[in-house]
C-alpha cells in the first residue's frame, strides 16, 4: 500500500511539474511577442484636438509623463557641423552611399530625408541610427532622374523631406522606377517642369513656395505651443496622410521644420487616400491598432531594431533603439503587397526575440 501511494504521489508531482513548466514556457513565449511602443514603459501618448490650416488638419501627439532621454544628432545637425560626411562610393551606385559618422553621438537619419549634390540628388531609403565613429553603407533612392555627374565631392542636407507619396515608397521598399514615377507626378501636380526631373523643383517653384509659406506661418510654432509634443498625425481634406512620432520632444522639434514643409507640399499637390479621421478618438484608435499589429522584428542597419506592421489598409514602421522608440511612421498602404515576416499574433522565432530582449539598445 505504501509503495502504491508513493508511486501515485510521484506521478502526481511529475505531472504537476510538466504542466507548470508548459505554462511557464507558453507565458514566456507570449511575453516575447514585440510589445506596443506607444504605451508605457516606452512612450505613452495622448492625442490633442486637431489644428486646421487650409487643407491640412494636424493632430498633435503628446507624451504623457516623463520621457526617456534620447541623445542623438539629426542629419542636419551632424552634416552642418561636419561630424557626418556622406559621399558616393568609389564606384558610384544609384541605390547606396557611404556615410561616415566622425562624432561621439549617434546620428538619426529618417527615411525620405533629401540630400543633394555629388552625382545626383537622393532620398534616404530607410530609418538609420548610425553609431558613433562608424562608417555605414546606407540605402537611398535617386530623386533627380536626368543627372549623373559630380557637382560636389560630398552631399549636403536640405531643410525639407520628400512629400509623403514619395517618402512612403522608401518604407515600402519600392523600386527605383516607382520613385521616379511619383517624383514626376508631384512635379506635374504643382506645375513644375525641371530639366533634370529633380524633386527639388516642386519646392523651388515660386507659386508653390508662396502656398507653402501660408502653412508654415501657422504650423511652425507647434513645438512651442505644446512642450511635450513628440509627433503628429496629418489629415488632408479629412483623410489620413501620414503619422510621424519621435522618442523625445527635442528630436521632434528638430525634425519638424522639414516635415511640415513636406506635409504642406502634399496639401498643395492634392488629397490623401487614407481612411477618414474626424477627431482625436479616431486617431488614437488607429495608432493603437497599428501598435498592436507588429509583424516582424528585424535588426536595424546601424543601432536598434526595425518593426513593421499592417492593418486596415495602413502600414507602420518603427525604429526601436536606446531603450525607446526613436521614430514611428505610418502611411496608407499604396497597393496590395505580400508581406514577409510574421503574421499578427504569431510567436516569433525564439532565438531572434531572445536576442531582441537582451539587446534593446541594438548595441
Amino acid at each position: 500500500m505504501k509503495r502504491r501511494l508513493l508511486c501515485r504521489l510521484a506521478w502526481g508531482l511529475a505531472l504537476g511539474l510538466v504542466f507548470s513548466l508548459s505554462a511557464l514556457t507558453l507565458a514566456g513565449a507570449r511575453s516575447m511577442i514585440p510589445a506596443p511602443l506607444l504605451e508605457a514603459p516606452f512612450l505613452p501618448i495622448s492625442v490633442a484636438p486637431g489644428v486646421e490650416v487650409g487643407r491640412l488638419t494636424v493632430f498633435p501627439i503628446l507624451a504623457r509623463g516623463k520621457v526617456r532621454p534620447l541623445d542623438v544628432l539629426t542629419l542636419d545637425q551632424a552634416m552642418k557641423s561636419g561630424l557626418l560626411v556622406i559621399t558616393e562610393h568609389k564606384r558610384a551606385r544609384v541605390r547606396s552611399l557611404t556615410a561616415h559618422n566622425k562624432g561621439h553621438q549617434a546620428v538619426f537619419i529618417m527615411a525620405g530625408e533629401m540630400i543633394v549634390g555629388a552625382k545626383q540628388d537622393r532620398m534616404v531609403g530607410q530609418d538609420v541610427l548610425i553609431p558613433p565613429r562608424t562608417t555605414l553603407v546606407i540605402p537611398v533612392y535617386c530623386v533627380e532622374k536626368r543627372r549623373w555627374r559630380h557637382v560636389s565631392r560630398k552631399f549636403s542636407s536640405l531643410d525639407r523631406a520628400a512629400p509623403q507619396k514619395v517618402r512612403s515608397l522608401a518604407y515600402a521598399r519600392a523600386t527605383q522606377g516607382k520613385v521616379w514615377e511619383n517624383v514626376a507626378k508631384v512635379n506635374r501636380r504643382v506645375g513644375a517642369a525641371p530639366r533634370t526631373a529633380t524633386l527639388q523643383a516642386a519646392y523651388q517653384d515660386p507659386k508653390v513656395k508662396q502656398k507653402i509659406k501660408r502653412y508654415l506661418g501657422r504650423l511652425n510654432s507647434l513645438p512651442k505651443k505644446y512642450p511635450n509634443l513628440v509627433g503628429v498625425v496629418i489629415v488632408v481634406k479629412g483623410r489620413f496622410l501620414a503619422a510621424d512620432i519621435f522618442g523625445h520632444p527635442e528630436l521632434f522639434a528638430r525634425m519638424w521644420p522639414k516635415l511640415v514643409r513636406s506635409y504642406a507640399l502634399d496639401a498643395v499637390g492634392g488629397s490623401a487616400k487614407g481612411p477618414e479621421l474626424a477627431g482625436p478618438l479616431e486617431v488614437r484608435r488607429m495608432l493603437r491598432g497599428l501598435d498592436y499589429s507588429w509583424k516582424a522584428v528585424v535588426k536595424g542597419l546601424g543601432l536598434g531594431w526595425n518593426r513593421r506592421a499592417a492593418r486596415d489598409g495602413l502600414r507602420a514602421h518603427a525604429l526601436f533603439a536606446l531603450n525607446t522608440v526613436v521614430h514611428f511612421a505610418a502611411f496608407p498602404q499604396l497597393e496590395p503587397r505580400t508581406s514577409s515576416g510574421l503574421r499578427p499574433g504569431r510567436i516569433a522565432p525564439r532565438s531572434l526575440l531572445q536576442q531582441y530582449r537582451r539587446r534593446p539598445q541594438g548595441r
